[in-house]
């Protein structure tokens, strides 16, 4: 259900709203990788999920691991730690343009 690509139409850093993440996007393949600019840039990495957790291996090795709190079909909320800051993403899923399901 994860496979996809999702837009963050809201976000906490700390426990506060943040807009600092407008225009964020995760993209989940089904081959394991995943894209994302959520750091700032776009970057490729290889994601697992299992459990309620979604864990991402990052090109320079280091982990990042996020909490599903809630998986629908359309929408996604994860929870992760990002240099011992606490965040929040509540995504959209993007549908595709191209028709191909």
């Amino acid at each position: 259900m994860v496979v996809g690509a999702w837009e963050v139409i809201g976000a906490e850093r700390n426990g506060k709203a943040t807009e600092t993440l407008n225009g964020a996007y995760f993209e989940f393949g089904d081959n394991g990788t995943m894209t994302s600019n959520y750091l700032g840039e776009d970057e490729t990495s290889l994601f697992s999920v299992a459990d309620a957790m979604i864990k991402q291996v990052r090109p320079d090795q280091s982990q990042i691991d996020f909490k599903v709190e809630k998986m629908a079909p359309d929408t996604m909320i994860l929870e992760t730690n990002i240099q011992t800051i606490p965040f929040r993403f509540v995504m959209r899923k993007i549908a595709a343009e191209d028709g191909s399901n």
